[in-house]
C-alpha cells in the first residue's frame, strides 16, 4: 500500500511542483523582435552583373541613338543650307548670264553726226538748222524712241551758257540705221553773238528708248559746231566743224550722276 502512494505522487508533472500547472517552456527566440526567424541567419545575395550589363547597354544604345538622331538633323540641316546657298548662286548665275546676254543683243543708241543747214523759215529771217543724228550700234531695233533737243552756247568749261529750244521727234532704228529725230535753230545774230561772248556753239539732245527686252534707256548727247565763214549768208561753201562738248555726254545710270 504505501508503494501504491509512492508512485501515485510520481505520476504528477513536473509543473505542479513549481504551481504553473498551464505554463509552457520558455521559447529560444523570446527575446528576438524579428518575426521571422530566418531573415537572421539570410546572407546577402551577390549582385547580378548580368543584369546590370544589360542595362548599361541598353543606356549607351538609347544614348548613340539620341547622338545619331542629333547628327542626322545637323547633316540635314546643313544639306538643306548647302542647297539653298547652291540654289542662290545658280539663280546669280542664270540672272548674271540673262544680263549679259541682253546687254550683247540690246540696241545702243548714239549720236553720230550733226547736219548744218541753212533755212528760211516762216519768218523770212535766214536761220541755221542744226541737226543731230543718231545711229542704232546694237543688235536689236528700239522701241518707243524719242528725243528732245536744244541749240545751245556752252562756256569753255563746259558750262550752259544759253540754250535755245529746239523740237522734238520720236522714230524707232533698227540695228545699223542712222535717223535724224530732230534739230534746233541758230540765227546769224546769235551764233556770232556766242562767238563773241565767247560760247560754243553747240547742239544737245537727249534720246529715251526702250530695248526689246522692256529696259528703259537714255542717252544724252552734245556736240559743238563751229562756223567757219560768215553765217549772215547762205553760202554752199560755208564749213561747220564737230566735235564733243565737254560735258553733257552720258549713257543710262551716267545721266543721273
Amino acid at each position: 500500500m504505501g508503494d501504491d502512494v509512492i508512485r501515485e505522487n510520481s505520476d504528477e508533472k513536473p509543473d505542479q511542483h513549481h504551481g504553473c500547472a498551464n505554463s509552457e517552456p520558455p521559447r529560444a527566440d523570446a527575446g528576438n523582435s524579428n518575426p521571422n526567424p530566418n531573415r537572421a541567419n539570410s546572407k546577402p545575395k551577390p549582385p547580378n552583373w548580368v543584369d546590370k550589363g544589360v542595362l548599361i547597354v541598353l543606356l549607351l544604345t538609347l544614348g548613340a541613338a539620341s547622338y545619331a538622331g542629333y547628327e542626322a538633323h545637323h547633316l540635314a540641316s546643313s544639306t538643306d543650307i548647302a542647297i539653298s546657298n547652291a540654289s542662290q548662286d545658280a539663280q546669280k548665275q542664270r540672272a548674271i548670264a540673262t544680263d549679259t546676254e541682253q546687254r550683247d543683243l540690246r540696241a545702243y543708241v548714239t549720236a553720230s553726226d550733226v547736219l548744218t543747214t541753212p533755212t528760211v523759215r516762216g519768218s523770212g529771217v535766214l536761220e541755221w538748222l542744226i541737226l543731230a543724228k543718231w545711229q542704232n550700234a546694237g543688235h536689236t531695233p528700239t522701241r518707243l524712241m524719242h528725243g528732245h533737243f536744244q541749240c545751245i552756247g556752252l562756256y569753255p568749261n563746259g558750262k550752259m551758257g544759253e540754250t535755245n529750244p529746239g523740237n522734238e521727234g520720236g522714230r524707232d532704228i533698227g540695228p545699223g540705221q542712222i535717223t535724224g529725230l530732230g534739230g534746233c535753230y541758230l540765227t546769224p545774230a546769235q551764233i556770232i553773238s556766242h562767238q563773241a561772248a565767247g560760247f560754243i556753239n553747240g547742239v544737245w539732245s537727249t534720246v529715251h528708248y526702250n530695248d526689246v527686252f522692256g529696259h528703259p534707256h537714255i542717252s544724252e548727247q552734245c556736240v559743238t559746231v563751229t562756223f567757219v565763214g560768215n553765217p549772215t549768208k547762205a553760202n554752199p561753201k560755208i564749213q561747220t566743224l564737230t566735235g564733243v562738248c565737254p560735258s553733257h555726254n552720258c549713257e543710262d545710270e551716267e545721266c543721273g550722276k
